[in-house]
């Protein structure tokens, strides 16, 4: 296992991010040691940043312990960003 998390280190998203263009959802957890808001701040586009609270159980990676409420999060956000638009719904009658 320290042999894989030697190989994948250099692989970042650093410089990638600005690139970006999609609407994008930058989940965290409060106990997360990864660098999800950084990711955040570096985006471009449409974003959105989500913390999950260690005190709802969702503080740790993939929000292990929370994952009904991570559910929610996500399909909360994509039924925002996937709803049609008027525009896309009158194109579409």
């Amino acid at each position: 296992m320290a042999d894989v998390l030697r190989a994948v280190a250099p692989y970042t998203l650093e410089g990638y991010a600005p690139l970006i263009t999609c609407p994008t959802l930058v989940l965290d957890g409060e106990n997360d040691p990864g660098h999800a808001s950084q990711l955040y701040e570096a985006l471009c586009c449409e974003k959105t940043y989500h913390l999950f609270p260690a005190a709802e159980g969702g503080g740790e990676h993939c929000q292990e312990g929370a994952m009904s409420r991570l559910h929610q999060v996500v399909f909360d956000w994509l039924d925002t960003v996937l709803a049609p638009t008027k525009a896309t719904q009158a194109s579409m009658s």
